[in-house]
């Protein structure tokens, strides 16, 4: 029995368009990123964890300046990791959604597995590479930040999944309520 495969629409041509351009600027992003030096690096780094110490603690604007340091400085490793797992959770996202809008269209067999590990195997080359990319920007690589980005790529590759799942749950009940009331 042949599998059904939905019409390709062009809206169904722009969705796929519109994840890809979204996950080439997220990886654009990402390599702008490393290609900074150590010190514009740290500069925006610094400047975003002091937006966030400053949300965080009240009274952050009438600290001294010693303890603005103090309280931006132990922070700061924390939002760094957060930042390379968030920019890679986004990657993960994106490319599994734009594998499984593929899926749907023009690539029935790909199994649910091959769902997973596609886009993950896809994120950790690229954060590999990323990190390779910074041996060349005084930074040096890091196989710590390799783990922490493919960590944000599985969990956003979990998220996309799970959204999907909840998704075709939802539109299930939908269609079996419309069932109910038409028979």
């Amino acid at each position: 029995m042949r599998q059904h495969r939905p019409k390709l629409r062009p809206l169904s041509i722009v969705a796929i368009l519109c994840v890809a351009l979204l996950m080439m600027a997220n990886m654009i992003l990402i390599f702008s990123f490393s290609a900074e030096n150590r010190e514009e690096s740290g500069d925006r780094s610094r400047a975003v964890t002091t937006a966030i110490a400053r949300l965080l603690d009240p009274s952050f604007d009438d600290m001294t300046d010693a303890e603005q340091t103090v309280a931006v400085e132990r922070i700061h490793g924390v939002v760094r990791k957060a930042a390379h797992f968030l920019e890679f959770a986004l990657l993960g996202f994106l490319s599994a959604g734009f594998l499984l809008l593929l899926r749907h269209f023009w690539w029935p067999r790909l199994t649910h597995l091959q769902a997973w590990l596609i886009p993950a195997a896809f994120c950790l080359l690229y954060a590999a590479s990323d990190e390779i990319h910074q041996l060349f920007t005084e930074r040096g690589a890091r196989v710590g930040d390799v783990a922490i980005d493919f960590c944000g790529a599985v969990f956003g590759i979990a998220c996309l999944h799970l959204a999907a799942w909840l998704t075709a749950r939802i539109i299930g009940r939908h269609r079996a309520g419309k069932e109910a009331v038409t028979a």
